[in-house]
């Protein structure tokens, strides 16, 4: 995708709301494990796996970058199918991002977490570059 400079596996902190009352805050532990590694996240430690999209904003809006994202069919309509280390969700920097990706959710009609930006952690090189070129 043009405008993307780097997109990068890793693993964050996940405040999701696994126990499903709706108040978004979660009972997810996240960065349980102060320098995760694959391993320790497929055990359960709090933590989950995710993309980190870094793009140029002169050249790419955060709106097209969220509604690639959702309107992926790979990515669930439900949320909640998965165990915890594979969540998706989408974490913001702003409230401006907030609004833009609640926005983006509401007009595709998928019911996506969205959290306030936590610890990053990129994942072991043998885990970049999993999308191949995918995003260029």
């Amino acid at each position: 995708m043009p405008g993307v400079v780097r997109a990068s596996v890793g693993y964050t902190g996940s405040t999701i709301d696994i126990d499903g009352d709706g108040t978004g805050t979660g009972t997810g532990t996240g960065t349980a494990t102060p320098t995760p590694t694959y391993k320790s996240v497929c055990k359960g430690d709090g933590n989950t796996e995710a993309v980190r999209i870094e793009y140029d904003p002169s050249i790419l809006k955060y709106e097209h970058v969220i509604r690639r994202f959702v309107e992926s069919p790979k990515v669930p309509n439900i949320y909640g199918e998965q165990d915890l280390q594979y969540q998706v969700a989408i974490w913001v920097h702003s409230k401006e991002q907030r609004m833009t990706a609640q926005n983006v959710c509401e007009d595709v009609c998928k019911n996506i977490p969205i959290l306030d930006v936590m610890p990053w952690f990129d994942a072991e090189d043998s885990h970049q570059n999993f999308f191949g070129q995918g995003w260029k």
